[in-house]
C-alpha cells in the first residue's frame, strides 16, 4: 500500500497563491509543496485539448517538481479557486473552482469556466490570483534503495535505465508480467549482482509504467497512452493494456483523433477498441482508411456491415 501524503489544517506548505497582474495577459510562478506552479500567456478562447463549449474561457495551469531529477516518481492532486481582485487585494471575488491531478508525463491542467463570471467578477479589478490547495501527493525517489516503494527489503531488484539507477519492488513487476517474472527469476547473469538493465527503454516511460501499477494517482493521456501500450504489449503485462483500453474509449476526439486510436487498436490488437471505432468513424472515413491499414479479418466484418447499414 502506497502512503500519499494527505493535507491537513496545518499543512500551509502545501497552499499557495499564483499572483497575476492581468489574470489572462501576465505569467505566474509559485513554489507550492513540493511543486512549481506556473501559468503563462495563452489563448484564452481556444483548447488545442478539449473543445470550448460556447461562452467559455480556458486557463493552463503547469504543476512540475522542484527538484527536476529524472528518477522521482510522483503524483500531485490539487484543487483551487480563480479569483478576480484589486491591485490592494482588498476587494476580491471568486469565479472558477477547478481540481486536477499533475505527476509523471502529465503535468498540464486546461481549466474551463464560464466568460460571464469571469467579466463580473473582473469588475473588482483587473489583478488575478490561482489559488492551489494540494489535497494529496506522492513523492518518491527512485534511486534510494528506502524510497517509498520499498515495504520489504528483501524484496528489491536494481535497475539501470538510460544511464540511471533505480530500487524497485519486484512484486507488482513479477504478478503483472510474464517477462519480469523470468527477468527476474530466470537464469540471467546479471542476477548474480542483483542487478538488471532495461534497454532501449526511456525512464520516464518507465516510470509512468510502474506509476500504474504501484496505484499513483496519475491519468492516461493522451502522450503517454502509446508509450504504455508498447511496454505493456512488450512486457506482457494485461493490467496496463485493459486500463489504456479503457482511457481509448473514452477519450474524447479533440483529444485523440479517431485515426490515431484505430493505429494504435490495430498495432497492439485492441479489438474492443477497434470495434468502437469502426462504429464511431463515417462511411467516407472509413473508405479512406481500407486502403492505407492491413485490417484484421474481424475488422474487414464490421465495416462491412457498417457499410450494409449505411446502404440499406
Amino acid at each position: 500500500m502506497l502512503k500519499r501524503n494527505r493535507t491537513t489544517d496545518s499543512s500551509i506548505q502545501d497552499r499557495g497563491t499564483i499572483f497575476l497582474s492581468a489574470f489572462y495577459d501576465t505569467q505566474g510562478l509559485a513554489l507550492i509543496g513540493n511543486f512549481k506552479w506556473t501559468t503563462y500567456l495563452s489563448n484564452r478562447t481556444s483548447c488545442y485539448l478539449n473543445t470550448l463549449e460556447s461562452g467559455q474561457y480556458c486557463k493552463q495551469i503547469n504543476c512540475q517538481l522542484k527538484d527536476d531529477s529524472p528518477t522521482i516518481l510522483w503524483s500531485c492532486s490539487a484543487a483551487g479557486m480563480f479569483v478576480a481582485t484589486d491591485q490592494s487585494k482588498k476587494d476580491n471575488s471568486v469565479f472558477h473552482f477547478w481540481n486536477a491531478i499533475f505527476g509523471n508525463g502529465c503535468i498540464v491542467f486546461h481549466a474551463h469556466h464560464e466568460r460571464s463570471r469571469y467579466n463580473k467578477a473582473s469588475e473588482v479589478g483587473d489583478y488575478g490570483e490561482i489559488r492551489v490547495n494540494i489535497v494529496e501527493s506522492f513523492y518518491a525517489d527512485l534511486s534510494k534503495p528506502d524510497n517509498p516503494l520499498i515495504t520489504n527489503s528483501e524484496d528489491v531488484a536494481k535497475l539501470k535505465i538510460e544511464g540511471h539507477e533505480i530500487y524497485v519492488p519486484k512484486k507488482e513487476l513479477t504478478s503483472n508480467s510474464h517477462f519480469f517474472d523470468t527477468f527476474f527469476n530466470g537464469d540471467f547473469r546479471e542476477k548474480a549482482q542483483d542487478s538488471y538493465e532495461l534497454r532501449e527503454v526511456k525512464l520516464n516511460d518507465f516510470l509512468q509504467f510502474l506509476g500504474q501499477l504501484h496505484g499513483v494517482r496519475v491519468s492516461i493521456n493522451e502522450k503517454s497512452v502509446h508509450c504504455l501500450l508498447k511496454l505493456a504489449d512488450m512486457w506482457q503485462c494485461k493490467l496496463i493494456i485493459d486500463r489504456c483500453e479503457e482511457y481509448l474509449k473514452t477519450a474524447p476526439v479533440k483529444r485523440l483523433q479517431l485515426l490515431k486510436k484505430l493505429e494504435l487498436a490495430l498495432k497492439f490488437k485492441l479489438y474492443s477498441t477497434l470495434t468502437d471505432v469502426i462504429s464511431e468513424m463515417s462511411v467516407q472515413e472509413l473508405k479512406k482508411v481500407c486502403v492505407r491499414y492491413d485490417f484484421p479479418a474481424i475488422a474487414h466484418e464490421l465495416m462491412l456491415m457498417k457499410l450494409c447499414l449505411n446502404n440499406s
